[in-house]
């Protein structure tokens, strides 16, 4: 996942209340991606690989109306 690539999770509407949280592993080498509605979780990536920080991705509506997470 570098800059520029995207994900669309197409079973999530899109909500601009959500938020990404990124949460790095103990080894430094990967990590969970949640996205959350406030304090609830809505969806989680897990087992990506990379050193990443929260500001690293951004939440946006794709073409078909769900949830895309941008690398930036």
């Amino acid at each position: 996942f570098a800059t520029g690539d995207a994900i669309d999770l197409g079973f999530l509407p899109f909500n601009s209340a959500y938020s990404a949280v990124w949460t790095e592993n103990g080894g430094n080498t990967g990590g969970i991606l949640n996205i959350n509605n406030g304090s609830t979780l809505v969806a989680s990536l897990t087992n990506l690989t990379g050193s990443y920080t929260t500001a690293n991705f951004q939440l946006s509506q794709a073409a078909n109306g769900t949830e895309l997470i941008s690398h930036t």
